[in-house]
């Protein structure tokens, strides 16, 4: 999806705040020093939902967590232990 500059600052603007570095009263978005986005999806998988991930550590580590709520097909059905002969695969 491409937008124009100008769409993309209207978008800027209408987060009424979020996209501004948080006071650190907001206990919303800074809890121990730490600051969290204020996110507002604009959709929602169901749990149970089949989700399937792309890429190395970082996709390994969001199945991990995203295992008990739904299903990862690289967790049910692995490829055989064979095919990693000689790849280290601890991230």
């Amino acid at each position: 999806m491409k937008i124009s500059g100008d769409e993309a600052l209207k978008n800027a603007f209408r987060t009424k705040g979020v996209n501004r570095f948080p006071e650190q009263e907001d206990e919303k978005r800074v809890r121990s020093g730490r600051l969290f986005p204020s996110v507002t999806p604009g959709f929602t998988i169901q749990p149970g939902s089949t989700i399937f991930t792309v890429g190395s550590c970082f996709a390994r580590n969001i199945e991990a967590a995203l295992q008990p709520y739904f299903k990862i097909p690289l967790w049910i059905s692995p490829a055989p232990k064979k095919n990693f002969q000689g790849v280290q695969t601890v991230c």
